[in-house]
């Protein structure tokens, strides 16, 4: 997901999607994150958070943003988990002990070593389950 309002989510999409395959759709737009769609939670059957855990340069981390523009393009950040700032200063991070260490590197410098995957609560499906209906029917 790129934000969550009250009322509404935005989300990454293609951006070769057409606002046919989101006929929901409040909005559209693009950023340094990518092209995304804004639709009412209301319309989502659910939600999931997907945490990625792994190691670069021996050192503990969990797998932020895929950047699909700018200068960072194609490069992944990622956020040191330990508790040594000694380990993520010789892992080549970038940070303080105040806002945390990170950095941006390829993907496949990253050893995954657990992905965690959790419902978010709160959204509604705005379908007729008794119709058959789902929202896979509706792109």
């Amino acid at each position: 997901m790129h934000s969550v309002g009250d009322t509404h989510v935005r989300l990454v999409i293609d951006p070769e999607a057409s606002s046919e395959s989101f006929p929901d759709a409040l909005e559209f737009g693009s950023n340094h994150t990518g092209s995304w769609v804004k639709l009412p939670k209301a319309v989502l059957e659910a939600a999931f958070d997907r945490r990625v855990y792994g190691q670069w340069n021996d050192a503990p981390i969990l797998v932020g943003q895929l950047f699909t523009s700018g200068p960072a393009r194609g490069l992944v950040n990622i956020i040191y988990t330990g508790g040594s700032p000694t380990e993520a200063i010789a892992a080549g991070m970038l940070g303080d002990h105040y806002n945390g260490w990170e950095k941006e590197v390829d993907p496949a410098e990253v050893v995954i070593t657990r992905v965690e995957i959790t419902k978010r609560e709160g959204y509604g499906t705005g379908l007729n389950p008794s119709s058959g209906e789902s929202l896979a029917s509706r792109l």
